[in-house]
């Protein structure tokens, strides 16, 4: 039984010769990329004021407000997209955060609950 040969290492491919004008144009391209990546560097720790975290957040003043005689407080602001519908929000100040220790979950339940009917809404229609 012939036994095969092993075989030798390939020879590595001839690698061309680079011009000098390939050269100059890749440390050219080196160059001009750590100059952008330097003054990208430099641009992003560049003083800036601290943000005012107790600062008033500034009105919309496109949004004009209003309180019902119940002392409910409303919002309203135009917004022509899409057309023809309008959008509605409740925002109740009340949650977990309000809660004494013996009512841990109450906000959640009543969340939850308030879209499940009512004596004037279907259960699933009030947000359908």
């Amino acid at each position: 039984m012939d036994v095969p040969a092993p075989l030798a290492p390939a020879e590595p491919a001839p690698v061309p010769p680079r011009s000098a004008a390939r050269v100059r144009a890749w440390i050219l391209v080196g160059l001009l990329t750590s100059l952008s990546l330097a003054l990208a560097l430099a641009h992003s720790r560049q003083e800036r004021p601290a943000l005012d975290l107790q600062a008033e957040i500034p009105f919309d003043s496109a949004v004009k407000t209003g309180s019902l005689p119940n002392g409910l407080t409303f919002y309203i602001r135009q917004n022509t997209r899409p057309a023809g519908r309008v959008l509605l929000r409740l925002a109740v100040k009340a949650g977990s955060l309000d809660e004494a220790d013996d009512q841990q979950g109450l906000a959640h339940f009543v969340e939850h609950m308030a879209f499940n009917g009512s004596e004037h809404f279907k259960p699933g229609e009030f947000i359908s």
